[in-house]
């Protein structure tokens, strides 16, 4: 992951920010520039490495960014 900038096979569209090790197993704090890229990573660890370990992908939201519009209507009336 380290060298190619992603694990699971996709060209372009995910890009590999940190990886976390746990005592459990690890983490992998990734960004998705395209939902399609998503799609394409996922069936690749399913297709490759679901037989192994269990593969979770849990979304984090950038809640500032996604609520920027809903704080700015409320500061608006108030």
């Amino acid at each position: 992951m380290a060298k190619t900038g992603n694990w699971g096979g996709v060209e372009k569209g995910i890009k590999h920010l940190h990886a976390y090790g746990t005592s459990w197993g690890g983490y992998a704090l990734l960004e998705v520039e395209d939902p399609k890229a998503l799609e394409e990573y996922q069936l690749f660890h399913i297709n490759n490495y679901s037989h192994i370990v269990t593969v979770t992908l849990d979304p984090i939201v950038d809640l500032d960014a996604a609520l920027a519009p809903l704080l700015a209507e409320i500061r608006a009336k108030g």
